[in-house]
């Protein structure tokens, strides 16, 4: 994915914007940095599972934001089986990404649980 204009200022703009770069027969966890004016400076998959697990590093993830000098990001990962309702693991590791990105000043924007006919926003749902 490049660099693009249109700024992501919902859940549902990074949703269309991310849902066709996902396979959904594993867990896999991509996040888009962003600038300062929420706009996509670049994307990648980071990280890929099992078909119901898959662990994330944080110093992977802030190494890509740092290398691209993101102001910003979105998490963004699958749940094969359907069900984009956040699992307590999700809500543990948003949690302590949240706290790293806080420390490091690159904004957590949210955090999206994908489907192939849907998502669950940690930020809609005040888990952010």
């Amino acid at each position: 994915m490049t660099e693009n204009q249109t700024p992501l200022l919902t859940a549902l703009d990074a949703f269309r914007r991310i849902q066709p770069h996902f396979e959904w027969d594993q867990e896999e966890v991509h996040v888009i940095a962003l600038d300062a004016r929420q706009k996509v400076i670049s994307h990648r998959m980071l990280f890929r599972g099992t078909v119901d697990h898959c662990h994330i590093h944080p110093r992977d993830l802030f190494r890509f934001l740092i290398l691209a000098n993101a102001s910003a990001f979105i998490l963004f990962h699958n749940h094969p089986t359907g069900d984009p309702t956040p699992s307590s693991m999700d809500i543990k590791i948003t949690n302590k990404l949240l706290k790293l990105s806080r420390l490091i000043e690159i904004k957590l924007l949210d955090h999206l649980v994908l489907t192939t006919d849907g998502f669950k926003s940690f930020k809609e749902l005040k888990l952010l």
